[in-house]
């Protein structure tokens, strides 16, 4: 079994966590400035913090709010204090009662998100990605610490969709076969479709560590807003039992075509 990467450069230590809660603190600003909230409002945020520690026994911060679902839902962004990379949603009524959490859900999206980006590595890639199941809600993950294989294999969601950022790097169709064939090897024989977005290195390194604190799947707009100025290539890939396919007749040829530079 691979190592998990926990969303952060462990070489980089304290610094890199820093890095990136100033990155959340960035973005919780622009969250906060988009819904009309105030940074945290403690009386929105309290009933939250206390229906999670009582249900998980953890600690948890509010990362920022989120929309209102009318005058009766508050919505907030949330990390437990044990991993502040990754972010999750909470929604509390006005009650104080826990309507909607995901918290071990994306913790078991974030593995599938470590076993791309490690199957990436392996073969020369930079890589990072946001990842959900189609075919489960977050309500039939109720346990933090679930295997993942135990969960595919007992579940069978319909597919994984990915989003994925890579780095400027010579797109080879044999290559990707490869990387997207264990990728689908290690989920179970899971369908995979993905959007994989190629960005110049100045690029990539700007989104990457906002990527890590991202709650949805992201697309090429969101990449700007994230600090990608550059050109983003899109492809549209998908790998099951037939193998790797795309959703444009000509991707072979684009991507062959782009890896010698014509």
């Amino acid at each position: 079994m691979r190592d998990e990467v926990h969303g952060c450069d462990k070489g980089a230590g304290g610094l890199t966590v820093r890095r990136i809660m100033i990155v959340g603190v960035l973005m919780a600003t622009l969250m906060s400035a988009l819904y009309g909230c105030d940074a945290v409002d403690k009386k929105a945020t309290e009933p939250i913090l206390t229906a999670l520690a009582a249900k998980y026994g953890q600690s948890f911060t509010v990362y920022a709010l989120g929309d209102r679902i009318g005058r009766d839902t508050a919505t907030a962004y949330v990390f437990s204090d044990d991993d502040p990379t990754l972010l999750f949603t909470a929604r509390v009524s006005r009650e104080g009662t826990l309507t909607f959490e995901n918290y071990a859900y994306r913790k078991l999206c974030r593995k599938i998100e470590n076993i791309t980006s490690d199957i990436f590595a392996q073969y020369g890639f930079k890589a990072s990605c946001y990842a959900t199941l189609f075919g489960t809600s977050a309500d039939d993950v109720t346990q933090v610490e679930i295997d993942l294989q135990d969960y595919l294999n007992e579940t069978k969601p319909e597919a994984v969709s990915l989003s994925i950022a890579i780095e400027e790097h010579e797109l080879v169709i044999a290559t990707l076969e490869q990387v997207y064939g264990e990728i689908y090897a290690e989920l179970q024989h899971t369908t995979v479709g993905s959007t994989l977005h190629v960005l110049s290195e100045a690029d990539y390194e700007a989104v990457n560590q906002q990527i890590q604190l991202e709650t949805q799947l992201f697309d090429a707009s969101r990449l700007k807003m994230f600090g990608a100025s550059g050109d983003i290539r899109e492809i549209q890939l998908k790998y099951d039992a037939d193998g790797l396919t795309s959703t444009t007749d000509d991707r072979f040829e684009t991507i062959e075509n782009k890896a010698h530079g014509l």
